[in-house]
């Protein structure tokens, strides 16, 4: 096998399923679609050692962390283990920040093929954002559609913006490589992220709490009220006894009397 197997997407028979969970108009699937129409990973033969990634499931990594605004390296690998659309992307595998470096620098023809036709379907299909870049139309033709030929000059700015976020990620790549570990920024970032987590699943967990009060003295109120209807009612019921004919209570000593005379002698 010359690279590593990479399928296409597919549901799982069990388990956590990225193709399943991911949204239908979900960035990543639009990736995967343009990636898979645009690479086609060179004729590689058999070699000793481990096959190396297919090159495509690198430039879906490095392409959806752009749009995202994913610079560093070392998180986007993180990020292959533990984020759903990396998972639908990668299909569960994960490689190292030192892979991905590599097929940032090796794979650069690729990985500018699919940027400019990644803009050039948005284009076509009347996208403004590709995520947390704007897409300006002004630069690309009014007509184009999602089989258009665009030249190469109308995507000068599409290519700087991609330069410009290249020269940011090997600048904190390098940055991270003397720190030996995850940048600062990055760092910081990832702190406020799990900090923010952690208020809402407090704010959650007490709301949830609350309620629970609440519910069991609605519980607790509503079972005196029972008890409390129902010992009223068994007094209502012995006041409100039969009486004998006439509409008097007749007296034990008189119907014992009328017993005994109502025998024969």
């Amino acid at each position: 096998m010359a690279y590593r197997q990479h399928a296409p997407p597919a549901p799982l028979l069990f388990g956590y399923d990225p193709f399943r969970d991911l949204p239908l108009d979900h960035l990543a699937r639009l990736i995967e679609y343009v990636v898979e129409e645009t690479v086609v990973p060179p004729h590689r033969g058999r070699q000793a050692g481990q096959p190396p990634y297919d090159p495509r499931l690198c430039i879906k990594v490095l392409v959806y962390s752009y749009c995202v605004g994913v610079r560093s390296s070392r998180v986007m690998e993180r990020n292959c283990r533990e984020s759903l659309p990396y998972l639908f992307l990668t299909r569960g595998e994960a490689p190292s920040y030192r892979t991905l470096c590599t097929a940032r620098t090796e794979q650069g023809e690729f990985l500018e093929a699919v940027w400019e036709g990644l803009f050039s379907v948005a284009a076509g299909v009347g996208l403004d954002r590709l995520g947390r870049i704007t897409l300006d139309s002004t630069k690309l033709r009014a007509n184009a559609s999602p089989d258009a030929v665009v030249t190469r000059q109308e995507f000068t700015a599409v290519r700087a913006e991609l330069e410009r976020i290249q020269a940011e990620v090997s600048r904190l790549d390098a940055q991270e490589e003397a720190e030996g570990n995850v940048g600062a920024a990055a760092a910081a970032t990832g702190a406020e992220t799990a900090e923010r987590d952690a208020t809402q699943r407090r704010r959650r967990r007490q709301g949830w709490e609350r309620r629970r009060g609440d519910v069991a003295a609605e519980r607790v109120g509503r079972t005196h009220r029972t008890r409390g209807n129902a010992a009223d009612s068994g007094t209502d019921e012995c006041q409100d006894a039969p009486a004998g004919r006439g509409g008097h209570q007749s007296d034990p000593a008189s119907r014992s009397g009328r017993a005994q005379a109502s025998v024969p002698h």
